[in-house]
């Protein structure tokens, strides 16, 4: 589960930095930590993970709404999978 939450994490914030740019509230905070960073699968999303404490205030927001888009997607995928989800990978970790 929580695999399926940060994989869907990543895909969901890296799409919303694609459609919104350079208007994207995290844009100056990509150009100041991220530089280099070669974009898709997540690496753009993941780096400024990796510098979260040094954030601007509206790129810390905007991860944590899309953390939270995501964490409420995940349990309607759950809700909706329970039994499957028991049945099929009851003999998978918790967590994987």
């Amino acid at each position: 589960m929580k695999l399926l939450i940060l994989s869907m994490s990543l895909m969901l914030n890296a799409s919303l930095f694609a459609q919104e740019g350079q208007n994207h509230p995290c844009a100056e905070d990509v150009k100041k930590f991220c530089t280099g960073v070669e974009k898709g699968q997540g690496r753009i999303v993941k780096c400024l993970k990796e510098h979260e404490s040094n954030l601007a205030p509206a790129c810390t927001s905007k991860m944590l709404a899309g953390k939270e888009k995501i964490r409420a997607k995940a349990k309607d995928i759950y809700a909706n999978c329970k039994e499957d989800i028991q049945k099929l990978c009851k003999e998978t970790a918790k967590g994987k």
